[in-house]
């Protein structure tokens, strides 16, 4: 599947789910809570919102997603209770009676993927993989927290949560772009002389329009990227040894799909070598 079939697909599936099933809307968890919202009612099996998508909810992890973060008696049915917790280093079990309903960020719609791998960027992340994990990192307090998911037969569940603080992503890839995010300065710091520009000719998807642009163009050209929380699926293979890396930020409601492109430079560390605008 390609990352612009999979951003329409799941468009579509936050259109379905904006119009039926039992939604819970509010806040995203922070700190070093599990959850940060009530604890759902009712009775625990895949209800209305599944009939939704005619039982086949479970064909495309970006439908499973969208239902579980936004239907509580869903995700419910779809948590392995008693779940496994790591805080901090502190393990654990949260037992059923004592879950609360999680919104996986239902009010951040942006997700970010990191790859390592440029031949693979379209089939990288697997649709069809047995386990995945979502990471969501609060730049504001340095957590981050892993959301273990994996499938049961043909069904997808929640089997657990990891959190881990800032230092456990120290020199990483991650901890960069943490800041080159939300940092206009350092950003500027780490992007190259010249800068290879992809997007639509005037908005044709059947034509690629592409260019050059100098460090001091980008500031005109830089999309928004800073936000209190970066959600999404690492999709690397080399365990940290790439020289290159590349981030897909996509916003799912809307077909807002760039990608970054960076390499390794010994003086200079990460810098951006490319940007692709491929928004629908």
């Amino acid at each position: 599947m390609t990352f612009r079939l999979l951003v329409l697909t799941a468009l579509a599936c936050a259109v379905a789910i904006s119009s039926c099933g039992s939604k819970d809307k509010g806040g995203s968890p922070s700190g070093n809570d599990v959850a940060a919202l009530p604890a759902p009612t009712g009775s625990g099996t895949d209800g209305d919102a599944l009939r939704c998508y005619g039982g086949n909810v479970d064909s495309s992890f970006y439908d499973f997603i969208y239902l579980f973060k936004s239907d509580s008696a869903f995700q419910r049915s779809r948590t392995a209770f008693p779940l496994d917790l790591d805080n901090l280093g502190k393990r654990g079990k949260v037992e059923a009676g004592s879950w609360q309903f999680d919104s996986l960020l239902l009010q951040n719609v942006y997700y970010t993927l990191l790859n390592d791998n440029e031949q693979a960027l379209d089939t990288g992340f697997d649709m069809n993989a047995h386990e995945l994990t979502l990471r969501e990192v609060y730049t504001d307090n340095g957590i981050t927290k892993n959301y273990h998911f994996a499938k049961d037969g043909n069904k997808w569940f929640l089997r657990s949560i990891a959190i881990d603080s800032t230092a456990a992503r120290q020199g990483t890839f991650l901890s960069f772009y943490e800041r080159f995010a939300n940092d206009s300065a350092y950003q500027m710091r780490h992007v190259g002389r010249e800068v290879g520009f992809v997007t639509y000719d005037n908005g044709d998807e059947m034509s690629l329009l592409e260019a050059t642009i100098s460090r001091d163009q980008w500031k005109a050209f830089r999309p928004s990227l800073a936000a209190p929380v970066i959600s999404g699926f690492d999709c690397t293979t080399t365990g940290g040894r790439s020289q290159k890396m590349i981030v897909t930020v996509v916003k799912i409601e809307t077909g807002y799909n760039i990608r970054l492109y960076f390499r390794h430079n010994a003086a200079k560390g990460w810098m951006l070598y490319k940007y692709e605008d491929l928004s629908v």
